[in-house]
């Protein structure tokens, strides 16, 4: 049997802005407790989004003019309706009953008559847990217990079907648990016909002919209420009785780390937009470090009123969680925007991340560079990318042969993405600085054992080999259908002290000078 455990947060856009106002350290005077409201703009007039429960008590309802709501309580703290913010803060809750429940859902936003509603309700799928944590009510108790030392206003309620939980959560008088489909009826006739989440049309059709309890839509016969009412109130009450299945979305840890900046206005001042950008990055910063995350590839999003939304795109040649290292590749983007008209909204996202966990700092730093090998060219490749077009600037990428000419190519990095190769990626053996294209022919003395090279002539100059390292016999690919080549390669340290690199081609006879150390 399935059981539901759904907690109701009251005025839950009014206790995410006085979360948000305490985790940046902004609460202004009253914040914490004082009479609060939520305004937004509709049809060019400023409205009461949403309002606590001492602006009700005074009068003020969602949808009354700012200035009606500011004649009856003056004294009444304004804040600008966030409700991406609220959302985000409600899908962290989220994630953290996760710990409870292995399926948590955001219930969708309740209808009524308020401007824009939004979620306020989690659900956890509790079936077949009823024997953990002490028993079906031990777990809703100890969840309210959590909330309530955190500051955060909680109803529960435990029902079999998803409808019920929801209503019981928000109109019953005390906390209910209901493990029986049967009792349901019972349990939500005296609810008001908003309980069934109908529309506020739906609700106003019941009303025109007396219905404003659960009860009175459950005593009508169902082939009445299919002919005389929208669907949606059909579909409603056999969900709330379990005759049809509702199943929503479950929530996952796998959201995109994002941060987000919202205006009161139009801002064209850039460095204002800079400062706030930079704070910007802290959050992201912030956010992928919790997470043990780092970014590859981050997008900054600018919204206005005037110039529409666009998006930059901005790559990252390593796994980055470190907000100086996002700063320093996204200012120079952020700088060549037309803010013409002013932005209001700024909003950055890690679209694509890697596990980055915690590393030990080493007071050697050359030694925790042997580590992260890139770590030094990295932010110079991220400083190029902010200053050149991927398509000027060249990678060296390891081949998939040991032939010295084969082993490394230069490609540009508009072909290969965002990756650069590792030093790992390529052979371990020592191999000279500077490979000549193609090789130059020299006469070569020999003697000794392995035919090693004694006297060298190349450019009309005699090297003497004070020392010789090799020979290391390399062949080519014999597996391509061509005829395989054998190649004895030879260090040679001269009376002047140059190295140089050269091969004996075992099948022709031939010495080559491949390459150099400079």
């Amino acid at each position: 049997m399935s059981l539901f455990l759904c907690m109701y947060l009251p005025d839950w856009d009014i206790q995410a802005m006085r979360l948000k106002q305490q985790r940046a350290n902004t609460f202004r005077s009253g914040m914490a407790h004082g009479p609060l409201l939520l305004f937004l703009s509709q049809k060019r007039q400023e409205v009461v989004g949403r309002c606590c429960e001492t602006c009700r008590r005074r009068g003020i309802f969602p949808g009354m003019a700012v200035a009606e709501a500011r004649a009856l309580l003056p004294r009444v703290m304004m804040m600008p309706l966030d409700s991406t913010a609220s959302r985000r803060l409600l899908e962290k809750l989220a994630r953290w009953a996760l710990r409870f429940s292995p399926v948590v859902s955001i219930a969708e936003p309740f209808p009524g008559n308020e401007p824009e509603p939004g979620a306020d309700c989690l659900l956890l799928n509790i079936s077949g847990m009823e024997h953990l944590d002490g028993g079906p009510r031990a777990l809703p108790r100890r969840i309210m217990g959590i909330l309530r030392r955190n500051g955060l206003a909680c109803r529960l309620a435990m029902a079999p079907t998803i409808g019920s939980a929801i209503a019981l959560a928000r109109y019953a008088a005390t906390p209910a648990w209901i493990d029986n489909p049967a009792d349901i009826p019972a349990a939500t006739g005296t609810f008001p016909a908003a309980a069934l989440r109908i529309s506020p049309d739906t609700q106003a059709a019941l009303g025109e002919v007396g219905i404003t309890r659960v009860a009175q839509v459950m005593s009508i016969a169902r082939d009445q209420l299919a002919v005389r009412f929208p669907p949606e109130l059909l579909l409603r009450l056999d969900q709330l009785l379990g005759r049809r299945m509702e199943l929503p979305a479950a929530i996952s840890l796998s959201t995109v780390p994002e941060a987000q900046w919202r205006a009161d206005g139009p801002v064209e001042n850039l460095e204002g937009i800079l400062l706030a950008a930079q704070a910007l990055t802290g959050q992201l910063a912030h956010e992928l470090a919790q997470r043990n995350l780092g970014t590859t590839l981050l997008t900054a999003t600018v919204a206005g009123a005037y110039i529409g939304t666009s998006t930059i795109a901005i790559t990252l040649a390593q796994a980055v969680r470190r907000a100086d290292r996002l700063w320093a590749a996204i200012r120079p983007r952020l700088e060549r925007l037309r803010l013409s008209g002013g932005i209001e909204v700024l909003t950055f996202r890690a679209l694509e991340t890697h596990p980055l966990p915690p590393e030990q700092l080493h007071v050697n730093t050359r030694t925790r560079w042997q580590h992260h090998a890139m770590m030094p060219l990295a932010p110079v490749l991220d400083i190029l990318r902010t200053r050149l077009s991927a398509a000027h600037i060249g990678a060296v990428a390891a081949g998939r042969s040991h032939i010295p000419e084969k082993s490394m190519r230069l490609t540009m990095l508009e072909t290969v993405g965002a990756t650069i190769m590792r030093p790992d990626d390529f052979i371990s053996t020592q191999r000279p600085s500077l490979l000549l294209n193609p090789p130059e022919p020299v006469q070569v003395i020999t003697g000794g054992v392995e035919n090693a090279p004694e006297h060298i002539q190349w450019r009309g100059h005699i090297y003497t080999c004070r020392q010789i390292i090799g020979p290391e016999r390399l062949t080519t690919a014999w597996w391509t259908g061509a005829a395989a080549i054998t190649r004895d390669y030879f260090a040679v340290l001269d009376q002047q002290g140059q190295w140089l690199w050269l091969f004996h081609e075992m099948e022709t006879g031939q010495w080559l000078l491949h390459g150099l150390w400079v």
